[in-house]
């Protein structure tokens, strides 16, 4: 059904609609973050990196954090919705596991 060209966008909407009215249901609270600049943004120093999508690392010049760009996003994400809320934030970590050739490879790039 997503192959149709008329559908798919409503298709699609249908789902995230759904999954968003489970989440009300099941959750607590539930607060809905602009998802823009996340993965961009630092989430210890909230400095812009500049990246391309094919760069899965974030490394911050200013701070020195490296982390998973998708890690750093949902840290970002969870930072919003903290303060949405008015609850304290936590402390985060400065670094990840290893970093592997592939990471490396495109960072280089």
């Amino acid at each position: 059904m997503n192959k149709n060209h008329y559908l798919a966008r409503h298709i699609m909407d249908s789902s995230w609609g759904t999954f968003k009215q489970m989440l009300e249901y099941k959750a607590n609270r539930l607060v809905e973050i602009e998802p823009y600049n996340t993965s961009v943004e630092c989430s210890r120093c909230g400095s812009l990196v500049p990246k391309t999508l094919a760069m899965r690392i974030h490394e911050c010049n200013r701070c020195g954090a490296v982390l998973d760009r998708d890690h750093n996003s949902g840290i970002n994400i969870e930072q919003r919705g903290m303060k949405l809320l008015g609850l304290p934030l936590r402390k985060l970590p400065i670094q990840h596991g290893k970093v592997t050739s592939v990471e490396t490879l495109c960072r280089v790039a």
